[in-house]
């Protein structure tokens, strides 16, 4: 008798039609949240990246230590390339005409100038963002001084993405220091368009 049950319930089960559940009372009841929505989604890879790389930068805000100059806006320090924050500096291979009418490498001559100040010394690295590239984007202290800014203030490099720098490239421009007093010069992100497209 007992297995004669045990089948019909059974059979009852593989036959009959799954029974519907109205959700829509409780659904209504409670609003969607943001944040309810955020957890039950299943995140994409790029997205889950991204929240570990803001994660590491913000554990990571600030740290030290020896810098290797790349180029004008570029350097690599604890093994983290670093791309200076608010600036832009000349590429290497990007022509300038000097005020003696000569032509020279004005990526070289910057980049020259940012190794002679922090190359192989002690720096600190104040981390504000990351960029496209995934490089940190950030400030780059040198015994209590801002390299950013010292950079644009003795006409290496342009102040750019932003506002933080634009009353110091006036004063380089005034009194004509670096590449200011150059005759014939180019602004970076325009050469970079035009050797992209050559």
């Amino acid at each position: 008798m007992k297995s004669f049950r045990r089948r019909r319930s059974v059979l009852r089960k593989l036959t009959s039609k799954p029974r519907r559940r109205n959700y829509t009372s409780f659904s209504r009841a409670i609003p969607k949240s943001p944040l309810v929505t955020a957890l039950t989604r299943k995140p994409s890879l790029s997205r889950v990246i991204r929240m570990l790389v803001r994660t590491w930068v913000r554990q990571r805000e600030k740290f030290s230590g020896i810098a290797y100059v790349v180029d004008g806006d570029t350097v690599r320090v604890a093994g983290q390339s670093i791309r200076l924050l608010g600036i832009d500096a000349p590429e290497l291979g990007q022509p300038a005409r000097d005020a003696k009418g000569h032509w020279y490498d004005q990526g070289k001559f910057v980049s020259r100038r940012l190794h002679n100040l922090i190359g192989g010394k002690y720096v600190t690295v104040i981390v504000v963002s990351t960029d496209k590239y995934r490089r940190l984007v950030g400030k780059i202290e040198y015994e209590g001084m801002d390299v950013n800014a010292w950079l644009v203030k003795n006409g290496f490099a342009i102040a750019a993405y932003g506002n933080d720098y634009k009353l110091t490239e006036s004063m380089a421009r005034l009194a004509k220091r670096g590449i200011w007093s150059d005759k014939e010069s180019y602004n970076p992100a325009e050469w970079r368009r035009r050797s992209k497209y050559k």
